[in-house]
């Protein structure tokens, strides 16, 4: 397989992987969002870091955030990946924004995130750095 190929491959991957996490946050399953992390990882902040250590933490921290967008009216979003960065063998730097759709499928917003993330042993994908860069509450965001 050439080196374009394997690319190809790969980033085939990451948009499946994220794809996989859209909709796990779309649907409010929490146990399936958690499960797209590594533990140890960290959540970068204007506040600071938080080490995430134990899954529930990735639970207890997205369960706000899914009330806030049913609650506004947003249903689903899905990965517009905009940026992919090999740095390793295992680590893969990609910025992504996450439209806000509602149940019709318009956008009302998006927010764009950096995300390392880290292919365990078997080369499954997991998040290991998250950071949520910039929120656009307009509409068409």
């Amino acid at each position: 397989m050439s080196r374009e190929e394997k690319d190809m491959a790969e980033d085939k991957e990451i948009l499946d992987f994220l794809q996989r996490l859209g909709a796990a946050l779309s649907a409010g399953q929490l146990k399936e969002v958690s499960s797209c992390w590594a533990v140890p990882a960290m959540v970068l902040t204007d506040d600071g870091a938080v080490l995430i250590t134990d899954p529930s933490q990735i639970e207890q921290m997205f369960e706000p955030a899914v009330g806030a967008y049913k609650s506004s009216g947003i249903s689903s979003t899905q990965p517009e990946i905009l940026r992919i960065d090999r740095l390793t063998e295992r680590l893969i730097a990609t910025d992504v924004r996450w439209p806000y759709l509602d149940s019709d499928g318009n956008r009302h917003g998006a927010e764009t995130s950096s995300y390392i993330l880290w292919a365990d042993g078997a080369g499954r994908l997991l998040l290991r750095v998250a950071l949520s860069r910039t929120a656009d509450p307009s509409p068409g965001g």
